[in-house]
């Protein structure tokens, strides 16, 4: 058993290796499919958390975005308490607005909001979570996520902005009582 531990990690840090040797040449598609070998052939080592992420950050790097998308996403959820899911999280919003999913975006940095540890975390992820809804049409959750900003972050530069929006977002939902509820309540704030 003990020889098959030293062997396990000896394998992972070859590959690791070869991996980073791939990427140093910026041969990022191999370089990802390396990555990925660790985390699939030495599971339980200290590298498959960070190959993951690597993984997905080499198809990034390769226009991969689909691939991407499918590493990020099989680390966050396999893989919940490792340092890298805030980050993959985050790249994985960014990837899935390459592939011009707003909504996808959009849904991906509420969640990040919901488990950043910081409150400029939660502010970016809030903010961007906003735009994707509004680029997806998506005006009800548009709305949803500017009130959450919006009360979170009043003192924000952006909160200004994101308030006098839902209004606007309801006049697309032909909501006129609730637009002049919000403009009415803009003009009393400013």
């Amino acid at each position: 058993p003990e020889l098959s531990l030293k062997a396990q990690k000896r394998l992972a840090e070859s590959i690791f290796l070869a991996a980073q040797t791939l990427s140093d040449s910026a041969d990022h598609l191999q370089a990802g499919n390396e990555y990925l070998r660790v985390s699939r052939e030495v599971p339980n080592s200290e590298f498959a958390d960070l190959s993951l992420f690597n993984a997905a950050l080499e198809y990034d790097r390769a226009k991969e975005y689909s691939r991407a998308v499918e590493t990020y996403s099989y680390l966050i959820e396999t893989r919940g308490n490792s340092k890298y899911v805030l980050d993959a999280m985050n790249n994985l919003a960014i990837d899935y607005g390459e592939l011009s999913e707003p909504k996808n975006a959009a849904l991906t940095y509420e969640r990040l909001a919901g488990m950043a540890k910081n409150s400029d975390q939660t502010h970016d992820a809030l903010y961007n979570s906003s735009l994707y809804f509004v680029k997806a049409e998506e005006w009800e959750d548009a709305i949803r996520i500017n009130s959450i900003f919006v009360e979170r972050f009043p003192n924000s530069e952006d909160s200004d902005d994101l308030f006098y929006d839902i209004a606007t977002y309801y006049l697309k939902l032909d909501e006129l009582d609730k637009a002049n509820t919000v403009y009415g309540d803009y003009a009393k704030k400013y």
